[in-house]
Order: structure tokens, then sequence, then C-alpha cells
């Protein structure tokens, strides 16, 4: 199977602000569509999990809900496809 890079998967990944409060935007271009969202805390508990459909270009503001301040790992699959950025919540 063709692995494509990461630079091909999400074309000019973007996430501001970072550091930030809890609540930041994601953007990106995608080929593919069912975007999946994922944050985990450092010790790999599951925050947040969002899901959507889209393709071509996603925009959406995350929130996360009584953040506690620290280092969190922002997980964007698409399908097979995995992605992980750090974001810090201050």
């Amino acid at each position: 199977s063709l692995n494509l890079g990461e630079e091909d998967f999400l074309g000019n990944l973007s996430i501001y602000p970072n550091p930030n409060k809890g609540e930041f935007n994601v953007k990106f271009n995608t080929l593919g569509q069912h975007i999946k969202i994922e944050i985990f805390d450092v010790f790999g508990r599951l925050i947040t999990s969002r899901s959507f459909n889209e393709s071509g270009k996603f925009d959406q503001v995350i929130k996360i809900n009584h953040p506690q301040s620290g280092l969190y790992l922002l997980n964007i699959t698409d399908r097979n496809r995995i992605v992980t950025k750090k974001i810090i919540i201050n």
C-alpha cells in the first residue's frame, strides 16, 4: 500500500492558538473524509474525541471542557492515517 507522508495527508496543517486555554482552531486540507480528532493527556487518557465528515478544507474549533493546564497530544486520524501534534494548555 502507498504510504503518503504527513504533508500529503494534511496540507497546511495549522493549530492555533498554541498554547491556549482549552479552545483552539484546527485547519488543514485533506483528501479524505471521516476525520477523527482525539486529545490525550500525558498519561494516555482520552480527554475528548470528535468525528467529522469533511473533505477538502477542514476548519473546526475544538474545545476541552474544564481543561487542566499542561501538555496534551492531539491526534488527527483519516481512516488509517494518523498525525500527532503537541498542544499546551495554560
